[in-house]
C-alpha cells in the first residue's frame, strides 16, 4: 500500500497488509496540519488486543522465572557427591541437645559420656561432669579437650598416686595427683594434653563441666 508524505500509518497488531488493501478498522484521516492520522474509531479495536496480551506475557515470564529458580535450587542437591566415609559434622545445636540428654544419665562417678565417633586411630566423645574426674594418663594417645560449657580446674603433671592399668594398653588411672599445675578452664577453651602426663579435672559442687574429648594416637 503506497503512503505519501504527510501520512501516519498504524495497523492492527498481527494483521498482514496486502498491496491495494486496507486492513479492517484502519482509516487515514487528514490532520489539521495536512497530515493524516488514525481514526478514533480504531482505538477500541487495538486496546483490547494489547490488554489481553500483556497479562499473558507476564504469566509466561513468571512461569519461566519459577522454573529457573527451582532448577537452580535443586541442582546443587541432586549433583552433590556423597560424603566420604568417616565424615561427621556435629553442629552446636546437636551437641547442646546431646549434653541435655547426658544430664539425666549421670552415674555414681558424677559423669556421663557418649561416643560421637570411632575412627581407628582416634575417637570423639562428649563428656559431662558434675564432680571431679578420676586421674588418668595415656602413654600412647594425646587428649584434646574442646570445652562446650561449664567451668573447672585442670590439674596437669605431677605424680599419679596409686597408678594402675586402665581399660586398654598404655592407659593408667589413679586415686590422685601429687603436685602438678592447675589451670582454670571454661567454655570456649581448647586444651591439648600430651602423652605420659597425668591429668584430671576438678569440678566444684553445684557446677558442671562438659567437653568434647578427642583422643588420638601419638607418633611420639
Amino acid at each position: 500500500m503506497k503512503i505519501g508524505a504527510g501520512f501516519v500509518l498504524n495497523s492492527r497488531v498481527g494483521s498482514t497488509l496486502v498491496p491495494g488493501e486496507e486492513p479492517g478498522g484502519f482509516r487515514l484521516m487528514p490532520s489539521s496540519r495536512g497530515r493524516r492520522r488514525l481514526s478514533a474509531s480504531y482505538l477500541p479495536t487495538v486496546i483490547p488486543v494489547l490488554h489481553d496480551r500483556i497479562p499473558l506475557m507476564r504469566l509466561i515470564a513468571f512461569v519461566f522465572a519459577t522454573c529457573v529458580f527451582a532448577t537452580c535450587v535443586s541442582i546443587p542437591t541432586s549433583l552433590r557427591a556423597a560424603d566420604p566415609a568417616g565424615f561427621n559434622l556435629w553442629r552446636a545445636g546437636e551437641l547442646n541437645a546431646r549434653q541435655k540428654a547426658l544430664t539425666s544419665r549421670v552415674g555414681p562417678d558424677k559423669s556421663a559420656r557418649e561416643t560421637l565417633g570411632e575412627y581407628g586411630g582416634h575417637r570423639a566423645r562428649l563428656i559431662h561432669r558434675t564432680g571431679d574426674g578420676a586421674p588418668e594418663q595415656h602413654d600412647r594417645r594425646v587428649d584434646i579437650w574442646i570445652v562446650q560449657s561449664g567451668e573447672g580446674t585442670l590439674v596437669l603433671g605431677g605424680k599419679m598416686l596409686d597408678s594402675r592399668p586402665g581399660g586398654s594398653e598404655g592407659e593408667f588411672v589413679g586415686s590422685g595427683i601429687e603436685g602438678g599445675e592447675r589451670h582454670a578452664v571454661a567454655a570456649g577453651d581448647i586444651i591439648h594434653i600430651p602423652v605420659r602426663v597425668p591429668h584430671r579435672v576438678l569440678v566444684q559442687p553445684g557446677k558442671q563441666f562438659t567437653y568434647v574429648n578427642l583422643r588420638l594416637l601419638s607418633d611420639r
